[in-house]
């Protein structure tokens, strides 16, 4: 994550399609409690689909001419969003597919 930031919003962007596909994860455990046992899904829900609003907002005002940026915190905290979300929600394996993407 910290290697696309100094890119304007190729962090954000790439990012967003990660929490897009942890928030349909998450979403699917919660209707499917008996199969998957995730006790907070819907709460690990919550929590990409926040931080897919906060990527595409980022993006919103990152448009030219850039008026924010990033910096390395945001791009650590969506890295560390993004590890979080994997583990939490059981899916590691799927970690390395999206860090590939960012």
């Amino acid at each position: 994550m910290n290697l696309t930031d100094g890119l304007d919003g190729l962090a954000a962007g790439s990012a967003s399609y990660s929490f897009i596909a942890y928030t349909v994860i998450a979403f699917w455990a919660f209707r499917h409690p008996t199969v998957y046992g995730l006790p907070h899904a819907l709460d690990l829900a919550v929590v990409a689909a926040a931080m897919l609003g906060s990527c595409t907002g980022f993006l919103w005002w990152n448009a030219a001419p850039a008026r924010i940026i990033m910096g390395d915190t945001g791009a650590l905290a969506i890295g560390a969003a993004i590890a979080g979300l994997a583990l939490t929600t059981s899916t590691p394996l799927l970690l390395p597919s999206s860090a590939a993407s960012t």
